[in-house]
């Protein structure tokens, strides 16, 4: 159905259509794992966002970009296009958008081991998602502070983090982070030399 998107965008000269459609394109073949046609229909929706001037579409696909190259561990161009979408969503105010950026930028830098880089923009989300009530972003960026803490061994702050994500994941019922978590606090516990 994309495609067809695509070929009716292109047919009726709906110009900012066909940019939605690539960039929707980029995001199947993406889930899919299939990176290189991914990142093709990403950079057409990009060129005509940016020949257009199409702020909001360049949010989006400048982040999309930023997943793409984070998940292909190309660290450089992930936080190019990330914080090239966080400038982009900031300006419109898509708060939400702003602040999944800034947690992607920080696990960018988490996977580089580069912690207090990780911790800043962690940081930096966390009041936007707390700002939007997103109880899933909160978890996310609980997580995450508790995995740098862990990392440096500061284990009492890690478990302090994993405590409130897991709080959290209860409340919300999901299953996959309610495990997610009870991982992350056995680790914590054992390195504490509490393993039961």
């Amino acid at each position: 159905y994309a495609q067809l998107g695509i070929d009716f965008a292109k047919q009726g000269q709906l110009i900012e259509e066909e940019a939605k459609a690539y960039d929707f394109m980029g995001s199947v073949y993406n889930y899919k794992g299939e990176i290189e046609p991914s990142l093709q229909y990403y950079l057409k929706a990009l060129a005509i966002s940016d020949s257009l001037g199409l702020e909001k579409m360049q949010g989006q696909t400048h982040g999309n970009l930023g997943l793409l190259y984070s998940e292909a561990m190309d660290h450089n161009k992930a936080l190019f296009h990330l914080k090239q979408a966080i400038a982009y969503n900031s300006k419109l105010d898509l708060q939400k958008r702003v602040a999944n950026n800034l947690n992607t930028v920080g696990l960018v830098y988490l996977n580089q081991s580069r912690y207090d880089s990780a911790e800043y923009y962690f940081l930096e989300a966390l009041p936007v998602f707390q700002k939007l009530n997103n109880q899933s972003g909160l978890s996310a960026i609980w997580e995450n502070l508790g995995i740098i803490k862990y990392n440096l061994e500061e284990y009492e702050a890690a478990l302090n983090y994993y405590e409130k994500a897991f709080e959290i994941d209860k409340v919300l019922g999901d299953k996959r982070y309610l495990s997610i978590s009870y991982l992350n606090l056995g680790k914590v516990y054992h390195a504490m030399g509490q393993p039961e």
